[in-house]
This record gives C-alpha cells, sequence and structure tokens, in this order.
C-alpha cells in the first residue's frame, strides 16, 4: 500500500452514542403500550386532526400506531469532528500565523477552511480569501459597462463563487481538480474582460 502521510485514527464513536430519532410505525398492539407511548400517540391524533388530516368517520385509532426509536450513524460527519478537524485545529495551534505548510496536514481535511488555517495559517487564509474578493470586486465594477448577457454571467459567476464558499465547509472543494482548473480559468478569463478600454468593454 502506497504511503501518503496520512495517520490512520481508529473511530472512536459508536452508533449507540449518537442521538437517537423517533418514528411512527403502524402496527396492531404488538408491543405493550406505556404512559408515554400513549400520551405521544394521543398528541399525534390531535395534532392531525386539528390540521383536517383525519375524517370523522377514519378507523385510524390510537391503538393502530405505536412509537420506535431509531439510530442512525452519520461516519462522514463523525469523521470531521473526531479525526479530520481536529487535526487541522492542531497544526493552526502549533503555527497560528503560518500553519504548518502546504499537504502538511493530510489528503484531506473535510473542509477547506480547516485546511487553509491547518496549513497557511490564519494569514494564508485571510490572503487566499482576500484575492478572490478583490477579483471579485474588479468583475463586479464593470458590470454597468458591458451588455446585459454580460451582466448575467458576472452575477452567475459570483453567486457561484458563494456557493463554492458555502460547499467548502464540508468539502475540499478549492483543491478539487474538476472545480479548480474551471474557477480559475473564469476568474481569469473575468479579470482581463474588466481590465479592457472602456470602448473594447462594451462589446462584450
Amino acid at each position: 500500500m502506497k504511503k501518503t502521510g496520512e495517520e490512520v485514527v481508529v473511530q472512536k464513536l459508536k452508533k449507540e452514542s449518537l442521538p437517537a430519532g423517533t418514528a411512527f410505525i403502524k402496527t396492531r398492539n404488538t408491543l405493550p403500550v406505556t404512559l408515554e407511548t400513549q400520551l405521544t400517540k394521543r398528541d399525534l391524533l390531535a395534532k392531525a386532526t386539528a390540521g383536517g388530516q383525519l375524517a370523522s368517520g377514519s378507523a385510524v385509532t390510537e391503538d393502530d400506531y405505536q412509537v420506535i426509536s431509531a439510530v442512525a450513524a452519520d461516519t462522514s460527519i463523525s469523521t470531521r469532528l473526531q479525526v479530520s478537524w481536529p487535526r487541522a485545529l492542531a497544526a493552526f495551534k502549533k503555527n497560528p500565523l503560518l500553519g504548518g505548510g502546504p499537504s502538511s496536514i493530510t489528503e484531506s481535511s473535510d473542509g477547506d477552511y480547516f485546511r487553509w488555517i491547518g496549513e497557511t495559517g490564519a494569514l494564508g487564509t485571510v490572503l487566499f480569501l482576500s484575492i478572490i474578493a478583490v477579483v471579485l470586486k474588479g468583475i463586479y465594477a464593470v458590470r454597468n459597462k458591458i451588455s446585459e448577457e454580460g451582466r448575467y454571467l458576472i452575477i452567475g459567476l459570483i453567486f457561484g463563487t458563494f456557493g463554492l464558499l458555502i460547499n467548502a465547509v464540508l468539502i475540499d472543494v478549492f483543491e478539487a481538480s474538476k472545480v479548480a482548473y474551471l474557477f480559475w480559468t473564469l476568474l481569469g478569463v473575468f479579470s482581463g474582460m474588466a481590465m479592457l478600454p472602456e470602448k473594447q468593454i462594451k462589446n462584450v
């Protein structure tokens, strides 16, 4: 197996420690009815009746439903909370200003913001976001100098960038080749357009 520098950490979170969810299943008195389930079913039926979901002649009764608890393990979130993000924060604490350096954490941090603060520190994170903000500001400034179709493209680019920034909370989206090549190419093309002379930019 090829070593990439990634440390294998045993997952500590078990399904039993996750919060349980509540659901209602149809049944016919297969389990003993307790006071708690009786009150829950009564509350459910009262809400349904108030909402007009049950007709006066409905055959549904309290005994038709019972409450069950279910647990669904989310390994994706638990891995982020227990492994990826704490590892990035630990790297940030060692060098808050500059971080640990590119690719010093692992192949993936499951969140660009954690990757940035862990690998490039506060300085690198602020500079990266500032570059994007400055470029978008320059592009947005010429929106009234171009055609209506061009304005739509600029608005699409800006909102698309905000979408990527939201997506970056849980994914290393800016490091993904499928995104990075297209994103920076578009920023470069639109930046070049924004720097055109006023006579030429009107034709865009």
